[in-house]
């Protein structure tokens, strides 16, 4: 389209960059991708306050569900179990974080 445009209007047309070669994949990350994968699901499943607030971790039967529906191998391991106990918690101490800074706004309104 550019192309055309410029033919148009008359001008010289810009060469075109090449593009640089595709980087490698990063191989040490790949055991990560399910579980990731899987984290983002589990988000939906996660354990929520009774009285409403920021979610307190995840939902360890809904999770081990979501892993054999998604076809991964079940019982999860230890491996599995920690990686996304560590998401989990990081998740939450964000969302704790945000909701004490959305409530530190409302009490100053």
């Amino acid at each position: 389209m550019d192309r055309q445009l410029d033919t148009l209007m008359g001008r010289q047309p810009v060469a075109e960059k090449e593009t640089p070669p595709a980087k490698e994949d990063y191989p040490v990350l790949e055991p990560y991708v399910p579980l990731a994968l899987l984290f983002l699901r589990a988000t939906g499943v996660m354990r929520y306050p009774a009285m409403g607030g920021p979610p307190l971790g995840l939902d360890w039967v809904q999770v081990g569900e979501l892993a054999r529906q998604t076809g991964m191998e079940t019982p999860l391991g230890e491996w599995a179990v920690d990686t996304l106990e560590a998401m989990s918690q990081a998740a939450c101490k964000v969302l704790a974080d945000k909701a004490e800074r959305e409530a530190a706004k409302k009490d100053k309104h």
